[in-house]
């Protein structure tokens, strides 16, 4: 069985070492122990259903841990014995009634984040009841074959509001996509699936681009906002050699392209082909067997040529550097 409390303090253990790397100083230093007593604090009030006895001598060394680090942080008598009339306070609430018995479990049905999840694309019904900040388990779901995408509900550190939502898409090759989205983002679940995958989607008059050969420090890919003028999907749509579509078809298909869809096309000239936006480009780019192709006009017939589409040496970089 695994030792909960020795997990947790791994976790905040793991925490602190990812900032320390990030740099140094002195009023950083204080602000991140600062906030690891926080976190030791917040494992010492969870309420655990028939701890272990390791977990009871795990939770004896975290208090003794923190004690110090407390400490060091405040040497101030007064200041520390303020501190301890303040968590037997909190204590003595949760105890009447008067607080959640459990600090560290947050009630998602409360409108402060059910509201805030609905507007991002979470539906109403899987939405859970509560959440356990410490263990706070992404939920996972199938979007397709060998892809699974992990949803975790991020809470403020005073637990009075929806930070955001951590997506990660996780694929069968065993490569891992992140994107963090903040709480009063316009972009949905939906546009997150897109994203992940590689699709750029259309949020008003700006291209959401996603680059997934670069990743910023948390680990999340970077997406870059792109006004791409002269880029008109219903031209781009009568371009292609042999498609004949009636109008409200074609209104269909670029609501999807700009939603960052990949569009089947359903058309006897264009048997298993999909089509999506490729805003940096100003162009549509064809897919069939996962495999993007290249469609090439024939003079004397109207059904297109197919050959798969190859990079050209340092196109990758260039694609690279307009994203920077």
């Amino acid at each position: 069985m695994i030792n909960r409390i020795e997990h947790w303090w791994q976790d905040v253990l793991k925490w602190k070492k990812r900032f320390e790397s990030i740099g140094n100083s002195s009023s950083g230093e204080k602000s991140l122990l600062k906030e690891q007593l926080r976190k030791y604090e917040q494992i010492l009030a969870a309420k655990i259903k028939y701890p272990t006895s390791e977990e009871k001598v795990t939770k004896q060394k975290l208090l003794q841990e923190t004690k110090q680090l407390e400490k060091a942080l405040f040497p101030n008598r007064i200041i520390r014995a303020s501190r301890g009339i303040k968590k037997g306070l909190d204590k003595l609430k949760r105890s009447i009634g008067l607080a959640d018995p459990d600090p560290n479990r947050i009630n998602l049905q409360h409108p402060r984040f059910k509201k805030p999840l609905e507007q991002l694309g979470i539906s109403s019904d899987s939405i859970p009841v509560t959440i356990d900040l410490l263990s706070n388990k992404a939920s996972s779901e199938l979007i397709q074959e060998n892809q699974v995408l992990d949803t975790k509900i991020i809470i403020s550190e005073d637990k009075k509001r929806l930070d955001g939502i951590l997506y990660s898409l996780n694929l069968g090759n065993k490569e891992q996509r992140n994107i963090f989205i903040e709480s009063e983002s316009s972009i949905r679940k939906a546009d997150v699936v897109a994203l992940l995958q590689g699709r750029a989607i259309l949020l008003k008059d700006k291209w959401l681009i996603p680059d997934l050969n670069d990743r910023d420090k948390t680990g999340n890919i970077k997406l870059k906002e792109i006004l791409v003028p002269n880029y008109d999907l219903h031209q781009e749509l009568k371009k292609i050699p042999g498609l004949k579509l009636p109008a409200e078809k074609i209104e269909h298909i670029v609501a999807g392209l700009q939603s960052g869809q990949s569009v089947n096309l359903n058309s006897k000239n264009f048997q298993g082909i999909s089509i999506e936006a490729n805003p940096l480009g100003r162009s549509i780019q064809f897919i069939k067997d996962n495999k993007k192709i290249i469609l090439n006009e024939l003079s004397n017939n109207p059904k297109p040529k197919m050959k798969i589409a190859k990079s050209q040496p340092g196109e990758a970089k260039i694609r690279r550097t307009k994203l920077n």
